[in-house]
């Protein structure tokens, strides 16, 4: 599990009076419960939010969170490339837990961001990551939608499953 203060990776403003150092207040508490450092992060926030992408590690996570924070804003890009059943699995937990759930979306999906293969509502199959169109699909159905995302709820701290051993970036 990761903590990210945004926009200013090692700060945070969270309160009129004074800051907070997040990433020395995690890092302080590498051995504390998961459910501590939540609480500890969510204390110090003015517009805490939670992206998901509904997977078990991440809805693990968001279930930690929306015990601590009910309505916090949760943030899920939608690609429009889901089966039915995660669709059907997205509603049983927003339902299930009263999620503040915020989607959001390819603004504009255009017929050259999408290989045209049939894909599930009629949109298109994701291209290859070794192709050229690889790239603008990204940018276009998942990042756009989730900088928006941000850009909307301007959020001080960003719950999120993001692992560390993943990249060296994350670590």
């Amino acid at each position: 599990m990761q903590l990210t203060a945004t926009e200013y990776p090692s700060k945070i403003i969270s309160s009129n009076a004074r800051s907070f150092d997040l990433r020395a207040a995690l890092n302080n508490n590498h051995d504390a419960h998961p459910q501590h450092l939540i609480e500890t992060a969510l204390v110090h926030a003015e517009r805490p939010v939670i992206s998901t992408n509904f997977r078990p590690g991440s809805a693990a996570l968001l279930h930690m969170v929306v015990t601590v924070a009910p309505d916090i804003p949760v943030i899920w890009v939608d690609t429009g490339l889901n089966s039915a059943s995660t669709y059907r699995h997205i509603e049983k937990l927003t339902a299930a837990w009263r999620l503040n759930l915020q989607v959001f979306s390819a603004a504009d999906l255009l017929p050259e961001d999408l290989k045209t293969a049939g894909g599930v509502s009629g949109l298109a199959s994701v291209p290859a990551a070794d192709e050229p169109e690889f790239e603008r699909f990204v940018e276009k159905v998942k990042l756009e939608p989730f900088k928006r995302a941000f850009a909307t709820l301007k959020p001080d701290v960003w719950f999120t499953g993001i692992r560390r051993e993943q990249t060296a970036y994350r670590r």
